[in-house]
């Protein structure tokens, strides 16, 4: 497969994993339709079938169960991923940290000697280098002492933990409403 965006091949191990979720997507669409009709076709031939009968028959002739298990399953691959991948961009930000405060000492290294030298400019082949004064910084020691007229008010935010709550308690409040719940899933191991 080839990226057209930006001319790679799709065989890394990121296309793969996304290919087999998009297949595997598919798939489970195509045995929930099955699931649904067979469902749908065995209440139409059988009216008086408990909800238990017809649960475990679909479940004997579709493989609908065993799909959501390997989804879970792909899930829990994928947490692992972004666990190891969340680990690595750490170490690769710990480490882009360090080499900027590495390049910034330098940069005071030569900033100092250029100043201890009474060098103002040096002319390199490929670069120059001017050494100058830098503007003087604003060191506050004590916030409540600065005047009111230097501090900048602050849009209000929204208390949203404050609103769900009052909500919930079945308070009526303009302007919100407590929207409809998602459906989730929870997976205990062992």
């Amino acid at each position: 497969m080839y990226d057209v965006f930006h001319g790679r091949a799709k065989n890394s191990l990121l296309w793969q994993h996304i290919d087999k979720g998009l297949k595997m997507e598919r798939q489970l669409q195509t045995e929930l339709t099955i699931f649904h009709h067979l469902r749908t076709k065995l209440a139409d031939e059988f009216p008086d079938l408990d909800e238990q009968t017809l649960s475990d028959t679909l479940e004997g002739l579709t493989s609908l169960n065993e799909m959501l298990e390997a989804v879970v399953r792909s899930r829990d691959e994928d947490i692992a991923l972004t666990d190891a991948l969340k680990s690595r961009v750490d170490e690769m930000n710990e480490r882009l940290g360090r080499l900027r405060d590495r390049a910034d000492k330098k940069k005071e290294i030569v900033a100092d000697a250029m100043d201890r030298a009474n060098i103002k400019k040096i002319e390199a082949p490929d670069f120059t280098i001017s050494c100058r004064r830098t503007t003087r910084p604003l060191l506050v020691d004590d916030e409540s002492a600065v005047p009111e007229k230097y501090w900048r008010p602050q849009p209000s935010k929204l208390d949203r933990s404050g609103l769900i709550a009052a909500l919930k308690a079945g308070e009526r409040i303009s302007g919100a409403i407590l929207g409809k719940g998602g459906i989730t899933i929870s997976v205990r191991r062992g």
